[in-house]
């Protein structure tokens, strides 16, 4: 298995298939899949494809510039992405990086594990606004199209992590 190759023809179906079928990327995420997306945690393939098919947009259209791959433990691998997503009468294209880590499924095919998607936004790309956004604010053209209610809770805001912290050190 050539993970080039694998990646390549991942990212492949996985763009024309959120471009064309958002609902269609339920199968590649399994009940421990997350996806951060633009900060937010969601968690289940079901979840996950809530918040992909509630985006305000319908149609558009990736364009990958890059894509790497690495192996990672227990047959696995990192794929990062990274191109511009048009979006349906938006005169600006919008940049984007994506992280997949795949694993490998029994059947011998891959699933996603963990999707990290975020955009990078500049002042070309919403000019009539003279402010820049800050982490967690939220994005005009990525506010949900159904009522929070509508939609899977968040993951635990709050999660329990460990944070280094550089102690000094005595003299």
């Amino acid at each position: 298995m050539d993970p080039d190759a694998v990646a390549k023809a991942f990212v492949e179906h996985y763009y024309s298939t959120f471009d064309a079928n958002r609902a269609g990327l339920a199968n590649l995420y399994q009940e421990g899949s997350m996806l951060t997306f633009e900060g937010q945690k969601i968690q289940g393939s079901q979840n996950i494809v809530a918040k992909l098919t509630s985006l305000p947009f319908q149609q558009c259209k990736h364009n990958i510039t890059t894509v790497d791959c690495q192996p990672s433990g227990s047959g696995g691998m990192l794929v990062f992405v990274s191109g511009t997503l048009q979006l349906a009468g938006e005169q600006h294209a919008l940049k984007f990086s994506q992280m997949f880590h795949l694993m490998p499924t029994p059947q011998g095919s891959f699933y996603v594990l963990n999707d990290i998607f975020s955009l990078w936004l500049s002042e070309t790309d919403f000019p009539s606004m003279n402010h820049r956004f800050e982490p967690g604010q939220e994005l005009p053209l990525l506010k949900p199209s159904v009522a929070p209610a509508q939609c899977p809770p968040p993951l635990d805001p709050n999660p329990r992590s460990i944070h280094l912290v550089n102690k000094p050190t005595s003299k």
